[in-house]
């Protein structure tokens, strides 16, 4: 049976555990594994005391995951729930004021930011600032989604007559495929900036702490 390696040692107890745990599911007598850890220096008292706090785990609580992904899955849905209410919220007042309010774009990217913590339990580092990005992209395209709305509905009432932009809806497939085919003129070099701002924002909410 493998020793266990110095670099478990160095890494804390939860790596020790995870050895334990993995030799006593594996059927392992007691007195190998208090060997085996004592190879890496772990005194005999403390490695019986680390045994015998592994068997008394609840069934079950080996199978918990040890990675980040649950993490990460959280963080991604943080950001998405962030970046539809905060998008939402920029476009309902366009539809109430009929004004962009390009400024409100930069709340999107910390909504968003400050989102993505709330789910992750305060966790931070590199894999959570690029779901940020994204999904303060998401967040302002969204809405630039509604102000695409007040604009062409506008359009439609001078064109067509205003019964047929009263009967437009925010939510038709049509008016999603005329945003995306009008996506370049849609965005312009102001757009650009609340996004580059809304992301830097975001990027820095959820800097640093370790990933």
């Amino acid at each position: 049976m493998p020793a266990v390696s110095n670099a478990h040692t160095q890494s804390g107890s939860h790596p020790m555990k995870n050895y334990v745990r993995t030799q006593l599911q594996n059927g392992a007598d007691l007195e190998t594994i208090v060997s085996e850890l004592g190879k890496s220096g772990v005194e005999e008292h403390m490695a019986r005391q680390m045994i015998e706090a592994v068997q008394r785990e609840p069934v079950g609580a080996s199978a918990a995951p040890t990675g980040e992904t649950p993490s990460i899955q959280m963080a991604l849905l943080g950001g998405v729930i962030s970046a539809l209410v905060a998008g939402a919220i920029w476009g309902g007042i366009i539809i109430a004021t009929g004004w962009e309010l390009g400024l409100i774009a930069w709340f999107v990217g910390g909504a968003v930011g400050y989102g993505i913590l709330i789910f992750s339990k305060g966790e931070s580092g590199p894999s959570r600032q690029y779901i940020a990005v994204l999904c303060s992209v998401l967040g302002i395209l969204i809405g630039k989604y509604f102000a695409f709305y007040v604009v062409f509905k506008e359009w439609v009432s001078e064109e067509l007559g205003p019964e047929t932009a009263a009967n437009m809806s925010v939510f038709s497939l049509d008016l999603f495929g005329q945003f995306m085919g009008n996506l370049g003129e849609v965005l312009g070099a102001y757009d650009l900036l609340w996004i580059g701002l809304a992301c830097v924002s975001a990027w820095k909410i959820t800097s640093a702490a370790g990933d």
